[in-house]
């Protein structure tokens, strides 16, 4: 039966689980492990984008990992063409432009990834102890979590953890070389 006003959407099963629960259950991934999955991230990230759509909830919550290592994004729920009716929600995954004004484009999916990238890391939430309080007054800074990495992921983070205007695409993310698994340093 199809009723009027309801749209119905059939998603993929992905037998697996989070990348969230993953890196929680392990206490934080290798670099190695972080880069291939970020690297199936982005590729994600940048169909959406060439969509001209806008995710807008990536988190680890929201990616899937098979039992064989593919990376699926999901939760679409929040997918915006136009941005002007999202909703903002406090979250440790939101680019601080979220906060601040209703004009912020597909960068804040890419700080997003940031997030993820830190999240794998980890094993925990970015900025895990703050408070919405402190989410809200981070925005102006743009400043990433104090996390031990490598050099090349290090400036990876500081085309991610930045102002909207310089923040790099997912398709120059692609071609970064910590993503290409080069290591200069």
């Amino acid at each position: 039966m199809i009723y009027p006003g309801v749209f119905i959407l059939f998603t993929e099963y992905v037998e697996g689980e989070t990348i969230a629960a993953l890196a929680r259950s392990l206490g934080g991934v290798e670099e190695d492990g972080a880069r291939s999955i970020t690297r199936q991230i982005l590729s994600g990230v940048e169909h959406i984008h060439r969509q001209g759509l806008i995710h807008h909830d990536i988190k680890g919550e929201n990616i899937l990992i098979s039992s064989t290592g593919c990376v699926k994004i999901a939760d679409a729920g929040m997918t915006r063409i136009d941005v002007s009716d999202a909703r903002v929600l406090a979250s440790p995954f939101l680019a601080p432009e979220v906060y601040m004004t209703v004009d912020f484009d597909c960068a804040i999916d890419i700080w997003s990834v940031g997030a993820v990238i830190v999240e794998l890391l980890t094993g925990r939430h970015p900025w895990a102890d703050a408070s919405v309080a402190f989410l809200l007054l981070k925005a102006p800074e743009f400043e990433s979590p104090d996390v031990k990495m490598t050099g090349p992921l290090k400036t990876l983070c500081s085309q991610v953890f930045c102002s909207p205007q310089n923040r790099a695409s997912a398709t120059t993310l692609l071609s970064h070389p910590w993503i290409l698994g080069c290591d200069h340093s």
